[in-house]
């Protein structure tokens, strides 16, 4: 979740750079929506970012060692006067594969579906404002403002709640700071993530779970043995989405097989249909997936990477569109190569570039990328790059071929 809030919030301010510049360049209408709409995916990843905070960094601890007053990633089986629940201490693990620590307490409980609660955040209250997220309503204020419930069938879930006592004990728990609570369909659980022993626990914090979870495992709602939750037929949509959008960012590809001479021009020429499209994927997305209690959750994932997929996909439709509909004469040129240099990328790539002195604005100069032997072989101000330039049906000037003469 935090790895998540952190890429959201990147390409939010990504996305607001982006709208400021078509404030000024483009549509002022299209700036502002854009800038709306970037904005809520930072905030919303902020909030993401927010309410995870890293837990201990560990891994040292050898399965079934006592930390705390827990077995180290062993299930240990406890007992709360007649009833047996189980708990379970997750340690954590640092690196790039890494994971948080995690404290759950367990019950049996066999239900027909599913119910997550959670402590309601501004992204839950920002999904059922923009009316994107639909949210079981208890008529308990007290409730219905401090608990988000996702529930697949809102049926099942207002009457599992319409019990005054599993109100209290959910509330109880999330309040105790166990992050999660979840009916999984076999077993009923709290879960505290960024668990630290040494921090958290407290005399019978985990017996105080228990018999909170006793509550909610206990007459639970009868329903008919034909009982099933409702197909999400929203998700089919959110994969739909997903399909399209990929396919639409794999255009992206043609960037590299049309390259603009200067990426500036391709850039200015494609900054309003980029929004225009960003904005069709919020707005048709927002329609697509509404109506269920993790639309919102769905939304803001695909519009925060679908920003920088669609932003692929513009630029890279916007190329090959320049070049394959370019019926236009192309121009031969032979450029003198003036300098050259190289490029190191953070994980060890490099890319080599041969700089020349513009041939259409005096002062500038244009960088081609070239292959290692191709580099190695220049001689600034000796060598040439003989290039075939098409002029675009957009008017973005093109590489059709170019060719090393050392």
């Amino acid at each position: 979740m935090r790895i998540a809030g952190m890429v959201l919030i990147g390409l939010g301010l990504l996305g607001a750079a982006f709208a400021v510049l078509i404030l000024f360049v483009g549509n002022p209408v299209v700036g502002v929506a854009s800038l709306v709409v970037a904005c809520i995916v930072a905030v919303g990843g902020y909030f993401m970012v927010r309410g995870t905070k890293p837990g201990v960094v560990s891994g040292a601890h050898a399965p079934g060692s006592l930390v705390g007053a827990y077995l180290a990633d062993v299930p240990e089986s406890r007992r709360l006067g007649t009833t047996n629940y189980e708990v379970f201490y997750q340690t954590p693990i640092a690196g790039k594969n890494g994971r948080p620590s995690i404290l759950f307490v367990r019950i049996p409980a066999a239900a027909p579906t599913t119910l997550h609660f959670t402590a309601e955040t501004w992204l839950d209250r920002l999904g059922k404002f923009l009316r994107i997220a639909r949210e079981t309503q208890t008529g308990d204020p007290a409730f219905d403002d401090a608990v988000y419930v996702r529930a697949p069938s809102e049926e099942y879930a207002s009457q599992y709640l319409a019990d005054p006592d599993k109100r209290v004990g959910v509330a109880l728990l999330l309040k105790s700071g166990f992050g999660d609570v979840r009916l999984s369909g076999d077993t009923i659980e709290a879960a505290w993530t960024n668990f630290d022993p040494t921090k958290h626990d407290r005399e019978g914090l985990a017996e105080e779970a228990a018999g909170a979870l006793r509550v909610l495992a206990s007459r639970l709602p009868v329903v008919g043995d034909d009982f099933q939750p409702p197909t999400d037929l929203s998700f089919i949509a959110y994969v739909a989405l997903w399909v399209v959008t990929g396919f639409f960012a794999a255009t992206g590809i043609a960037l590299f097989l049309y390259p603009p001479i200067r990426g500036g021009d391709l850039f200015r020429a494609g900054l309003e249909a980029f929004a225009w499209e960003f904005l069709l994927l919020a707005v048709l997305s927002a329609a697509l997936l509404r109506g269920t209690s993790v639309s919102h959750d769905r939304w803001f994932l695909l519009v925060g990477i679908g920003f920088f997929l669609i932003g692929l996909g513009s630029f890279g439709s916007l190329a090959a569109g320049n070049a394959l509909l370019d019926t236009k004469p192309h121009e031969e040129r032979v450029a003198p190569i003036i300098n050259k240099r190289l490029s190191r990328g953070n994980r060890g790539g490099t890319t080599y570039y041969a700089i020349v002195q513009s041939w259409d604005k005096p002062g500038e100069t244009v960088e081609f990328s070239v292959s290692f032997s191709d580099y190695n072989q220049i001689t600034p101000g000796r060598s040439r790059m003989l290039l075939g330039i098409g002029q675009g049906r957009f008017g973005v000037p093109w590489v059709k071929s170019q060719a090393c003469q050392p």
